[in-house]
């Protein structure tokens, strides 16, 4: 698997974690992070994480996970973003070794803080960035020991019912999670819905955002009905926080509808395919490449429901009038 898409499979699995001080944009793998709770700014706010800093340092571009649910890529190239990056390696080293030589840099500047103060939140969050950064790089015994000691920080310091605590939970059971470990990933998946579910209220967009990992464990195990359930309680939320019709409402009619497609229950996955591909038609455009995967996802639906014709026209065309003829008054309730 080509690292590209190995980042990108890493990506499709991963959380939003603690985002920064809005204008943190340009930094380096940061080291000045501040805590959610401390500086009162929501990921709505800013759209931008503390993964997805690291993740540009990675890659050289322009990083944000949402985006790829609402744009279909989630990195694009920025001069901006590759002049804020600053190299580790030599000018001539492939970008392979150059991510590496970061990685092992930061690592062991993070050490030697570690060595000076060990109970800093502020440097739990640091390590927390790099495990992330290794695990988009495919380093995942070193992206575990990174969590494992951000997570010994955080517990130690701000008490095991923290929110900072919650999302590092969250990001190791992800990182479990793609390896196949997933008597490890579920509870700690569990502990942080409870934590945000308690601090944050059982209707805040983090919670939303954490049932759809937790339901995402539940399919690849094979347990749909668990799945089905938080997949649905995650929708409710997200229509609640947004809005029936923004384009990360339909990523989860899309993957809910794709559980169904898993337990041949098409009837039931081809309204949400339908609403899910004209929300995104109309919010990205019918060029985008979510809006693309999202039409194939359907053609396919329709081949194995014995509609080869008109999969083909979907497949193909640059609209289709299947978008056109959805409903236009939001989302199924699933609440």
């Amino acid at each position: 698997m080509s690292k590209r898409n190995r980042m990108q499979t890493v990506l499709r699995c991963l959380i939003v974690l603690c985002p920064l001080l809005a204008g943190a944009c340009a930094a380096p793998i940061p080291f000045q992070i501040a805590s959610w709770t401390a500086d009162g700014i929501s990921y709505l706010a800013t759209r931008k994480s503390v993964t997805d800093h690291g993740l540009s340092v990675i890659v050289g571009q322009d990083c944000a996970l949402l985006r790829g649910l609402t744009e279909g890529a989630v990195c694009r190239d920025e001069a901006d973003a590759l002049g804020a990056i600053a190299t580790a390696a030599g000018p001539g080293a492939s970008p392979t070794q150059q991510s590496a030589e970061r990685l092992a840099t930061l690592d062991a500047a993070l050490e030697a803080e570690y060595a000076l103060d060990s109970s800093n939140p502020a440097l739990a969050a640091r390590l927390n960035n790099l495990a992330l950064a290794y695990q988009a790089d495919g380093d995942f015994a070193s992206a575990e020991s990174a969590y494992n000691r951000s997570l010994a920080i955080w517990e130690r310091t701000l008490g095991p019912n923290h929110q900072d605590l919650a999302m590092g939970l969250d990001n190791l059971a992800s990182l479990y999670q793609i390896q196949g470990r997933y008597a490890e990933a579920e509870p700690l998946h569990r502990r942080a819905l409870d934590i945000f579910e308690q601090s944050l209220g059982t209707r805040h967009l983090q919670v939303a955002l954490t049932l759809n990992n937790l339901a995402s464990l539940q399919g690849a195990q094979g347990r749909y009905g668990d799945s089905e359930t938080l997949n649905k309680r995650a929708l409710v939320i997200l229509k609640d926080n947004l809005g029936p019709k923004h384009p990360d409402v339909a990523a989860s009619l899309h993957n809910l509808a794709r559980l169904y497609v898993a337990q041949a229950r098409y009837d039931e996955a081809e309204p949400l395919y339908k609403l899910s591909l004209r929300i995104w038609t109309r919010a990205l455009g019918s060029d985008d490449a979510k809006v693309a995967e999202s039409r194939r996802s359907y053609a396919a639906l329709l081949k194995k429901t014995g509609r080869g014709a008109k999969a083909e026209r979907m497949d193909g065309s640059s609209r289709g009038d299947i978008v056109e003829r959805a409903p236009d008054d939001g989302t199924p309730d699933h609440s």
